[in-house]
């Protein structure tokens, strides 16, 4: 029986997923069209991704309430809440 695959993943299993290099990654990232990693941990999320992808392709509508968006401002404040 195989594993599932991990859902969070390192920058290089991420470039690997998405078959693009590090510069193509890199500018995704700053467009924001991929999301960068969860803070503090330097680690994608393959769901947050996955989501996005969703978005760009059209595969998935844009909702009022975006989940990734609502993760992302959860994560934000616990960052920024730290000492």
């Amino acid at each position: 029986m195989t594993a599932p695959p991990n859902r969070l993943m390192s920058r290089g299993e991420l470039m690997a997923y998405l078959a693009v290099r590090s510069t193509t990654l890199s500018r995704l990232i700053r467009a924001g069209s991929i999301p960068g990693p969860v803070p503090g941990l330097k680690r994608w999320d393959r769901a947050a991704v996955d989501a996005a992808l969703d978005r760009l392709s059209g595969i998935a509508k844009h909702a009022p309430h975006d989940e990734f968006a609502a993760r992302k401002a959860r994560w934000t404040q616990r960052a920024e809440a730290r000492p």
